[in-house]
């Protein structure tokens, strides 16, 4: 069970079909962190290691694919994802959409099965993983925070589960945009 904490978050108000406007809990994790590609495994603690006949270890448990759209990349995580919602205009123009849906992820969970996706940096201080061959967006990764990395939802083989708890970069929401309306809502507090 998650540790909860109340926080102090400031309301951005934007006009929306949805009325319901709130503020509320969030988990002790939930304010953003980010990280690097980890290429060892490290197997998360709902994971148990089970070597069959064949000597090759698969993974059950929290265990989740995923790729990008033409297939050169495939990973797997053995975490559950702490997933969001973020409206900045950074994730906007990475994604060509109106926001991102990202989950976040211990680096040590992620495994690359199949090619790794090429970085660029997107801002001062974040760098974002694409495949070269199909432009998918994969993931994101902040320089600060090395033990996280974010991959987008859209990416997960099954993503039907991987519900947003929260909304980041609210203040550069469009004021159009009504799902998660009712989650807490924070503004990113780096500007360039």
């Amino acid at each position: 069970m998650r540790n909860w904490r109340q926080v102090g978050l400031r309301a951005i108000a934007k006009p929306c079909s949805n009325p319901a406007l709130q503020l509320g809990l969030v988990p002790d994790n939930a304010m953003r962190s980010n990280s690097f590609l980890s290429s060892k495994p490290h197997p998360a603690s709902d994971v148990q290691l089970q070597r069959p006949s064949n000597g090759r270890i698969q993974m059950t448990g929290a265990e989740r694919n995923g790729g990008c759209l033409c297939g050169n990349i495939r990973y797997r995580v053995t975490s559950q994802p702490r997933v969001h919602y973020c409206h900045c205009d950074m994730c906007r123009r990475a994604t060509g959409s109106a926001f991102a849906v990202l989950g976040w992820v211990p680096s040590a969970s992620l495994w690359w099965l199949k090619d790794k996706p090429f970085h660029r940096r997107s801002s001062p201080i974040a760098q974002r993983g694409f495949c070269r061959d199909c432009g998918s967006p994969i993931t994101l990764a902040y320089d600060a925070s090395p033990s996280e990395i974010a991959l987008h939802i859209g990416t997960f083989d099954d993503p039907s589960d991987l519900t947003p708890h929260y909304n980041y970069g609210s203040g550069q929401r469009l004021g159009w945009i009504c799902c998660g309306i009712d989650l807490p809502h924070h503004d990113r507090e780096e500007r360039w």
